[in-house]
């Protein structure tokens, strides 16, 4: 069994006063990105998450 971790994206900071609360902050402009690149280099190497 192999085990693939995936650390969440840059999220707004929580001391931003425009944050909302916890569970729907949502990732920043480079949190994204990130998260696509890194998403894309896993399809490259044929990894796609199960369940």
């Amino acid at each position: 069994m192999w085990v693939h971790l995936l650390r969440h994206g840059i999220a707004i900071d929580p001391s931003d006063p425009a944050c909302p609360t916890d569970p729907e902050r949502f990732l920043t402009e480079k949190g994204r990105s990130r998260t696509r690149s890194a998403a894309k280099g896993l399809r490259r190497i044929d990894i796609a998450p199960t369940l």
